[in-house]
C-alpha cells in the first residue's frame, strides 16, 4: 500500500512539473488537406528530425535567418541560455 502512495506522489510531482513546462509554451495549430499530415510526418523523419515540431521550427528558422532576423529557440534549454546571455 505504501508503494501506491509513493507512485501517486510521484505522479503529482510530475504533473506539476509538466504544467510548469507547458505554461512556457504557445500552441500553433495548422490545417492541411486530408492525407498530408502523414506526408509532413514522413518528410520530417526523412530529413532526420525527431518530430514535426522541430522540423517546422527549422523551416521557419531558415526563413528568419535569410532575412537576418533572430531565430526561434528549438527548445526550452536553448531559450533559457539565450535569456542568460
Amino acid at each position: 500500500m505504501e508503494r501506491e502512495g509513493y507512485m501517486l506522489a510521484l505522479n503529482d510531482k510530475k504533473k506539476v512539473s509538466n504544467d510548469k513546462y507547458l505554461k512556457q509554451l504557445e500552441d500553433i495549430k495548422i490545417r492541411v488537406p486530408k492525407g498530408y499530415r502523414k506526408v509532413i510526418q514522413d518528410l520530417a523523419k526523412e530529413e532526420q528530425y525527431n518530430g514535426v515540431n522541430p522540423f517546422i521550427i527549422s523551416l521557419v528558422n531558415n526563413v528568419l535567418k535569410s532575412k537576418g532576423r533572430e531565430e526561434i529557440p528549438t527548445g526550452m534549454r536553448e531559450k533559457q541560455e539565450r535569456e542568460e546571455e
